[in-house]
């Protein structure tokens, strides 16, 4: 296990080559960091990004989904698209902002739904290992591309505090693998809309039970 240090943070990767930032301090979630999914970046094209999401988590699923949780649900942009379409549409997130209409507010991340997606938000949960015992039967993924450790300290998603897990491809297979979920598709599909100038910028992962 690889530990180094950026910025008077502490890093390691573990042994599926995941970087992770050690003992974080707290970070405030509130409707002010919520209002920065609302900057041009995301509003310009916010129905082509929330249909592209819905798309892939149907995709991964391989039939129309019923019923969805999103974890980390930010500003409710996602959830007040997929409620279009999705019988039951809940969402679990700790800033206090209110789920959009006709969606329901849970604190239980281990529903039994169709599916569960994180989109911007599992880097952001200080211990992960919670996935392992989720009871949807899939989970749909986005999270920054992590570039590799030599660019780690000029890289713009580089978060102290905020972003606490920096996966690749293959850690976040092999990672979400031993926590028995095995991967069924990814892509890139958002750097379409989130546009940067890199190969490759936001990962998209989709995962069904072992």
């Amino acid at each position: 296990m690889r530990k180094f240090k950026i910025d008077g943070a502490e890093y390691k990767t573990d042994r599926y080559g995941v970087v992770h930032q050690v003992d974080p301090q707290p970070f405030l979630y509130d409707g002010n960091y919520v209002q920065t999914y609302d900057t041009p970046e995301y509003v310009r094209q916010n129905e082509l990004l929330q249909g592209m999401r819905l798309a892939f988590a149907t995709g991964v699923h391989g039939r129309p989904i019923q019923s969805i949780l999103d974890i980390g649900f930010g500003n409710g942009a996602f959830m007040k698209f997929a409620k279009k379409q999705i019988p039951v549409v809940y969402g679990h997130d700790i800033s206090g902002v209110p789920v959009p209409a006709g969606c329901d507010f849970t604190q239980d991340i281990n529903l039994v739904v169709d599916c569960c997606c994180f989109w911007d938000s599992l880097e952001h949960y200080p211990n992960i290992q919670f996935v392992k015992a989720m009871r949807c039967e899939t989970i749909v993924i986005s999270l920054p591309f992590f570039p590799g450790t030599e660019k780690f300290s000029t890289w713009p998603h580089l978060k102290k505090n905020e972003h606490l897990h920096y996966f690749d491809l293959e850690s976040m297979r092999r990672w979400m693998w031993k926590m028995n979920w095995r991967m069924v598709a990814y892509s890139k599909h958002e750097d379409i809309v989130r546009r940067r100038d890199t190969d490759w910028n936001i990962l998209s992962a989709g995962f069904r039970r072992k």
